[in-house]
């Protein structure tokens, strides 16, 4: 950490925003613990936990929405499909790839 060079390079600090905001939004929604904090705490404390707690910083670092993120959770009603998961998924079809890069939309939609 000592060597790390801080950047200035505008448009990279938003990029890296905007990926960090992309990750702690599919986090707070997709979380594969979550159905054992619901049952710990009950749904409000489980989903106030992801938000403020495990993956703070989502109302802070940007505006967009999981659907915004990731439209293919679309139900036709307007919800998130809270069906698909990854858990039991082969690496090969999560929205990452071994570097931890979302593949299935680019950042600038």
């Amino acid at each position: 950490m000592d060597q790390a060079v801080v950047e200035t390079n505008a448009s990279k600090i938003m990029c890296n925003r905007e990926a960090q905001h992309r990750y702690l939004t599919w986090r707070a929604e997709k979380d594969p613990g979550h159905g054992l904090l619901k049952k710990l705490t009950g749904e409000t404390q489980a989903k106030d936990l992801l938000v403020n707690f495990l993956f703070n910083g989502i109302d802070e670092l940007g505006s967009k929405s999981f659907l915004d993120y990731f439209p293919e959770y679309c139900c036709e009603d307007g919800t998130i499909n809270q069906s698909r998961s990854i858990i039991g998924k082969s690496f090969e079809s999560r929205p990452w790839d071994r570097k931890g890069e979302f593949i299935s939309n680019s950042l600038e939609n």
